[in-house]
């Protein structure tokens, strides 16, 4: 019989993700004061020579967390293994909205997408939510041909707001891949645009945003069922850092070593 994906066996114990922290925190295992080594305590670590308690969480973003270093972890790899809320709810005992806000951090300390979009680019909108509810939301996405992705939130379809989106995403001059909407023909001014129709069933030039849009909602269907509007830029832009980063979702080391903040000593 295989076993659960849902399973947490593997993670350090308290003590070694206390070490984890600690290292990624101050660059070291030992006392970042006079380099004494260090005793793993349940919380804390502490510094014989210096006679003080070091906590490494008190050093990053995690300073406001009472939970203990192991739970931050195993929450922290269920996340990036996009599991829903409700598997940590179960596992770990926690509360929904524990687990939501957690989830909240780890998308809110992802790196910035760095640098704008050359070359041709496939160039779409889509709506998420539904109207019924009241909670729709437009969404505006590019995809280069190296296959990175920018997916943000517009107004409406209109010539203004996909112009503004194209501008501060993609370099002037590139190669727009669009359907047949009118509201492109503004952004001719700036960029060369190559159609396809929709309506006749031609997907072919704008295929790999379509995908991207597939494979976005249905992610979110699952992990969260359902969200709010103000969640969506936060949700976008964590499926942007997977397109774009994946390698930050493959350990919790990978991804606190690009988003923990250091500490810094005077």
């Amino acid at each position: 019989m295989s076993r659960s994906k849902t399973t947490v066996r593997g993670l350090p114990s308290q003590r070694n993700a206390l070490r984890l922290l600690h290292r990624l925190t101050f660059g070291t295992e030992a006392c970042p004061h006079c380099f004494a080594r260090l005793n793993y305590r349940k919380s804390y670590a502490w510094c014989k020579a210096y006679r003080k308690k070091i906590r490494a969480k008190a050093g990053s973003w995690l300073k406001s967390s009472k939970l203990p270093a192991r739970t931050v972890l195993s929450l922290l790899v269920a996340w990036q293994n996009k599991q829903a809320p409700g598997v940590c709810v179960s596992l770990l005992g926690l509360s929904y909205p524990t687990v939501r806000r957690w989830y909240g951090r780890f998308r809110e300390h992802l790196p910035e997408a760095e640098g704008m979009l050359e070359g041709a680019a496939e160039v779409d909108e889509s709506f998420f939510g539904r109207r019924k509810f009241g909670n729709q939301t437009l969404v505006a996405g590019a995809k280069a041909r190296n296959g990175e992705i920018r997916l943000s939130q517009i107004q409406d379809r209109g010539s203004f707001s996909l112009t503004s989106f194209l501008l501060r995403t993609l370099t002037k001059g590139s190669l727009l891949l669009t359907d047949m909407h009118a509201g492109y023909a503004e952004a001719e001014s700036f960029y060369p645009r190559m159609r396809c129709n929709h309506s006749a069933g031609d997907y072919g030039s704008t295929a790999g945003i379509e995908n991207v849009w597939s494979r976005c909602k249905r992610q979110l269907r699952r992990q969260y069922g359902a969200f709010y509007p103000f969640h969506l830029q936060g949700l976008l832009r964590e499926w942007e850092a997977r397109h774009n980063l994946p390698d930050l979702f493959t350990s919790p080391a990978a991804y606190l070593e690009r988003c923990l903040v250091p500490h810094s000593f005077t």
